[in-house]
């Protein structure tokens, strides 16, 4: 028999309701479009072809749901983001994105991990390269653990209670704040990310829930290194 997931252990956030968050996301993207016109602080910036890197730090709010779930208060988050890739023209960028999420909860030592890897790509509309969409879609894993151990190539826990595989999908936007001349920027940035294990396991293959859904919001602040022109 399947054992259903316990409600208090894996920290069920609840969230505001679709029309809810769908509103505020026209809001900010409408926001953020009309900023395209405030041509007097915009700049060009790293439109040369070449590398890029960006790495992030945000505080999320997670939601999560199954066929044997129960949502719970809403709960907070951290999230990084690292990403690399190459700028394609003035308006497009591809790449490779790392975005992961967790919280410890309140034992202290156990916490939930949501890992998701993206192929990228990052468009500015705007003429003067500061407002932009991006998104991406890849694998998703989320994980409920005990006694995380990190190092710079490796992780590693104690204890895996339950874990699963899915697609996870991305969409963000933001607006680039160039630095100097610009070959760095800070970036303000909104980003929706949602992952569909379906079904996690224990470390033995038991079932520990089915129709496992997971999608976390996060405000954040990005540091991009941008390229220098090739050409």
């Amino acid at each position: 028999m399947p054992t259903p997931v316990d409600p208090r252990a894996v920290d069920l956030a609840g969230f505001p309701s679709p029309v809810a968050r769908t509103t505020t996301l026209f809001v900010i993207v409408g926001v953020l479009s009309a900023a395209c016109h405030l041509r007097a602080y915009a700049q060009d910036y790293g439109t040369g072809r070449g590398g890029w890197f960006n790495a992030a730090i945000g505080r999320g709010w997670a939601q999560f749901a199954c066929d044997t779930c129960h949502r719970g208060p809403r709960a907070g988050d951290w999230g990084v983001l690292l990403g690399f890739g190459e700028t394609r023209d003035q308006q497009l960028r591809v790449g490779l994105v790392l975005n992961v999420s967790d919280r410890l909860l309140r034992d202290g030592e156990t916490m939930w991990a949501i890992t998701t890897v993206s192929p990228w790509l990052r468009y500015y509309p705007c003429s003067g390269r500061t407002l932009f969409v991006e998104g991406g879609i890849g694998p998703s894993e989320y994980r409920l653990l005990k006694g995380l151990h990190e190092g710079l190539l490796f992780e590693n826990a104690d204890t895996t209670y339950a874990s699963g595989w899915g697609l996870g999908s991305t969409l963000a936007a933001g607006w680039d704040i160039p630095i100097g001349h610009g070959d760095f920027a800070l970036t303000p940035r909104v980003a929706y990310v949602y992952g569909t294990p379906r079904t996690l396991h224990s470390p033995r293959g038991a079932t520990v829930a089915r129709g496992w859904t997971q999608n976390v919001v996060s405000i954040g602040v990005e540091f991009v290194i941008n390229p220098l022109d090739s050409n």
